[in-house]
């Protein structure tokens, strides 16, 4: 993926921890256990997202319930 097309704006975690209504520390445990949406490094301690990684993980992380398709 070509972020520099793709997505201009990349976010910081607190950014996206308040696009995603979480904590700033929930949002790095889910880095640290590799449970949370993908996240660029750039540098030491330098977190981004990108707005797409974000509504990726969203879509992946919805339950979908009975109802016809």
């Amino acid at each position: 993926m070509n972020i520099a097309t793709s997505n201009a704006l990349m976010l910081t975690p607190n950014e996206a921890a308040t696009y995603l209504n979480v904590t700033k520390n929930t949002l790095a445990t889910m880095r640290y256990r590799r449970q949370g949406p993908d996240f660029i490094r750039l540098g030491k301690g330098t977190i981004r997202y990108t707005k797409k990684a974000l509504d990726d993980w969203i879509e992946a992380s919805t339950v979908h319930t009975g109802g016809t398709e």
